[in-house]
């Protein structure tokens, strides 16, 4: 499944954290990304002295824990999964390391919860599964004409759903862009599986097995 998710996936990771991000944080990957506004000191590699990628999901959630009284976000990784988002998704792999398969697999178990398989089912529309995935990601854009938030304000198509809030989030890809992602997506997810090679063994190897198999012995190279 992950695979046939790459393109969404790597739009999500490129708007949420990237490699840009990375370098300027310096860390190996947007998998250690942490969100910017986050003072060093209290980033992981100088409050625990390691990075996300070498830290179980226990071990991230205790330091978001430890620092959310006083940043306004505590987003982690590259996708940045907020605390309350990331604890109740790893219940069972508390312990499992918080790197990069993790991380995706997490991403994939958010898109599912988001309407991944009704989409792909065709239950749902690119435009109602692009519009859950813009609730969950802040910088993926609504692709309705219009929708409405739960305190009723309006948004519409191209903006972001928490366009303006106290971190400053705003949408940064167009809605085309996001609609291209979700229909490579769909297209992986309908292509067959490819098949194996067929091995065509020439027929005096075949007359060859079939003697030795009659009166026993192997056949010598």
């Amino acid at each position: 499944m992950t695979a046939a998710l790459e393109p969404l996936l790597a739009l999500i990771r490129q708007k949420e954290s990237g490699e840009a991000a990375a370098r300027k944080q310096k860390v190996p990957s947007e998998y250690e990304v942490v969100w910017g506004g986050i003072p060093v000191a209290l980033r992981p590699q100088s409050l625990v002295s390691k990075l996300l990628t070498d830290m179980t999901c226990n071990e991230v959630l205790a330091w978001q824990d430890s620092i959310d009284p006083v940043v306004n976000s505590e987003a982690a990784g590259a996708y940045q999964f907020m605390e309350d988002t990331l604890r109740p998704m790893v219940v069972g792999m508390e312990d499992k390391l918080f790197n990069k398969e993790t991380q995706d697999q997490l991403a994939c178990k958010k898109l599912e919860q988001r309407g991944l398989n009704k989409f792909l089912a065709g239950a749902i529309t690119t435009q109602q599964f692009g519009d859950s995935i813009a609730q969950e990601w802040a910088s993926f854009p609504v692709l309705s004409e219009m929708t409405t938030k739960r305190d009723g304000t309006l948004v519409r198509r191209g903006q972001g759903f928490y366009d303006g809030d106290r971190v400053g989030n705003r949408a940064s890809l167009a809605p085309k862009k996001v609609e291209a992602a979700l229909a490579e997506v769909l297209a992986l997810h309908k292509s067959p599986a490819p098949k194996p090679p067929v091995v065509i063994v020439p027929w005096w190897q075949q007359l060859i097995a079939r003697i030795l198999a009659k009166f026993g012995g192997t056949p010598h190279a």
